[in-house]
């Protein structure tokens, strides 16, 4: 029997409650998470991306980080590239600042007079027209830390008393895709020309087509607008906030912990002012453009259909909905052709700003207006971030049953089994099919593959034979040799290849098609065609049943670097293990390195050739590595 050491034991009990009295001190701590999201104990804190401003920074002129001291840094006092914000909009690193336990950020402007009649302009472009307007300064601010779905995100903040808009939102680094969590133009104006947007809050998301010939979405329908019974402006009122990016397709929205919208791939569920929910669809697009209401109060804004009310949210009701749709509601025109989803890590970004259709329409401050500086602060108390525990957060309270869908990056379709027949062909079917036939479940064959088996008929998958272009069909689950086993080699964004064991070869649909039979395709075809990700069940969110195969292992923290790596260049392995073994793209065997218990290995690549590799570690975890 090992004897413990009292020493360890009293380091980990100081460690221990060290780590209990600093997160019982974060301002958060004791509200509890939004009903529907379920136990926190199902969700886990991300700290580095979440802040309660418990501490001092000053404004400065400077390029800064900051964050609570001892800790590393959280923001930094600008946007996340040089862009100085939109329409009259010009971010200043200097009208940022953490005091009096909030994040504070402001708006101010410049005059050439004393007199402060005089300031200074900004000429943007507007729907092809110049426009030059009053200068706006304001502050900006980016998280050190991103995040992607499943994620939760809250913040507790004060709306700025202004017509400039209160903003918090998710942006990706390429400035392709962008949630936003809050955007609210608050304040009325002395003369009430903000009236209608003040008692509003604009819960929406944007996708750019970028960089040549430009292009943005975002859902204009009437009830993106969010109104709240006894609510006139919200300009001034303390509100808690948030989105919990479910998945790839799936957005809710949530203030003062209550579920008041979701976006579901193709349709809209929306709470009303009365407390209602009405479950909506897009009317469709027409050249290229949304189709929009003509008349009455809703002219101008995007022409939805109604498909059904409830007196609170019925996950059916937004299926029956979903199911009469043919218009995504998260990329309808496919500008990020990614399969109309939310793929990529984001930046957290809050600021205040002068947005460029509130200009064009005169309702900045005025000159008068922008001189008052508590109507023009927003004040953040804090900003947390959770991700679910092993996926189980939300509605299901728990695990799921272990099944997935199969879907294609391209296409966004789900790959199905094509009836109970041996021999049969796989097909594609769309991303809302949700019968037993594009369930699929993974049983571990070894090695890092897998057999892929379906849910309604019990059956495996495999290709005819080992040519390009070969048809990808069902097989009793007897057949458990190499055409049968399959082992994911990841790509980018969590999207991943299905690898065939005897072929070396990937697969994807012949078209775009309902219908569309599955080809097995060389490595070369590295396109979004030939990528997939599995998606649980029963959470719509990423099924992790397979995760052992990654490109950088979160297990004992072990990567690789450089990856790719040049040819005669050394690869660092960095991590321990028991056992390695590298074989090349058909399977083979190259190198076997046993009982490597150092923090980092080196692999030379000096006898390899350039192409790609495999490093299986243990017998479980497999790396992929580029060698050029």
């Amino acid at each position: 029997m090992s004897k413990s050491n009292p020493k360890k034991q009293l380091l980990f009990i100081a460690l221990f409650l060290v780590f209990n009295v600093i997160n019982a001190q974060l301002d958060f701590d004791n509200t509890p998470l939004p009903t529907r999201l379920g136990n926190i104990n199902n969700w886990n804190l991300i700290e580095n991306a979440s802040d309660d401003f418990n501490y001092t920074f000053n404004p400065t002129n400077n390029n800064a980080d900051f964050g609570p001291s001892g800790k590393p840094a959280k923001w930094n006092n600008f946007y996340h590239n040089s862009w100085d914000g939109p329409g009259a909009t010009k971010w200043q690193r200097n009208h940022v600042a953490v005091s009096g336990g909030n994040l504070n950020i402001w708006a101010s402007r410049r005059f050439f007079d004393a007199a402060k009649t005089n300031p200074y302009t900004k000429t943007f472009e507007f729907n092809g027209t110049n426009i030059t307007r009053p200068e706006t300064i304001s502050g900006c601010i980016t998280s050190k830390t991103r995040v992607k779905y499943p994620v939760f995100v809250e913040a507790e903040l004060k709306v700025a008393n202004s017509t400039l808009a209160t903003d918090i939102w998710l942006l990706s680094p390429d400035d392709k895709e962008e949630i936003d969590i809050i955007e609210c133009y608050g304040g009325t104006g002395d003369d009430g020309r903000n009236n209608f947007f003040s008692e509003r809050v604009h819960l929406s998301h944007h996708v750019f087509r970028r960089p040549q010939n430009f292009a943005d979405y975002q859902p204009s329908d009437w009830n993106s607008w969010y109104r709240q019974n006894g609510v006139s402006k919200w300009g001034g009122r303390v509100v808690r906030i948030g989105v919990y990016w479910k998945a790839p397709r799936i957005l809710e929205y949530y203030i003062d912990g209550d579920l008041v919208r979701v976006l579901d791939d193709d349709a809209i569920a929306s709470r009303l002012p009365d407390g209602t929910w009405q479950y909506t669809y897009p009317a469709g697009t027409q050249n290229g453009q949304l189709i929009r209401e003509t008349t009455g109060q809703e002219a101008g804004f995007q022409k939805m259909v109604v498909s059904s009310t409830s007196n609170s949210f019925n996950q059916n009701n937004l299926n029956v909905a979903k199911n009469a749709s043919n218009t995504s509601v998260i990329d309808p025109f496919n500008y990020l052709n990614n399969g109309q989803q939310f793929s990529r890590e984001m930046d957290i970004i809050i600021n205040v700003e002068d947005q460029s259709w509130q200009t064009a329409a005169n309702r900045s401050p005025n000159n008068t207006e922008i001189q008052d500086f508590d109507n023009n602060l927003m004040l953040v108390d804090w900003i947390r971030v959770y991700k679910p525990v092993d996926n189980s957060g939300g509605d299901n309270g728990g695990s799921s049953d272990g099944s997935f869908y199969i879907e294609n990056r391209q296409t966004g379709g789900r790959l199905s089994s094509n009836g109970t027949a041996n021999f049969s062909s796989l097909q594609m079917t769309s991303s809302s099919t949700t019968v037993d036939t594009v369930k699929w479940s993974a049983i571990d064959a070894g090695g890092g593959y897998y057999y892929l088996q379906n849910k309604a008929t019990g059956l495996f998958f495999r290709p005819v034979n080992n040519t390009n272009g070969s048809t990808i069909q069902q097989v009793p689950n007897t057949y458990r040799g190499a055409y049968t086993q399959w082992r994911r080699v990841n790509s980018s964004d969590d999207y991943f290849y299905l690898q065939n064991k005897a072929t070396g070869m990937y697969f994807r649909p012949q078209n775009a098609n309902i219908g569309s039979e599955l080809q097995q395709r060389p490595t070369t075809w590295s396109g979004n065609w030939t990528q997939w990700q599995f998606i649980d069940t029963n959470t719509g969110t990423l099924s992790r049943t397979t995760t052992n195969i990654v490109e950088n292992s979160k297990k004992d923290n072990i990567y690789l670097y450089p990856n790719p790596v040049k040819l005669g260049d050394q690869v660092v392995i960095k991590g321990t293990f028991k056992e390695a073994t590298l074989s090349d793209i058909s399977g083979k065997t190259i190198l076997n390195m046993m009982k490597i218990n150092k923090e980092e290995s080196i692999l030379s690549t000096s006898e390899l050739s350039a192409g790609i590799y495999f490093i299986t570690l243990d017998k479980t975890e497999t790396h992929k590595l580029i060698v050029k």
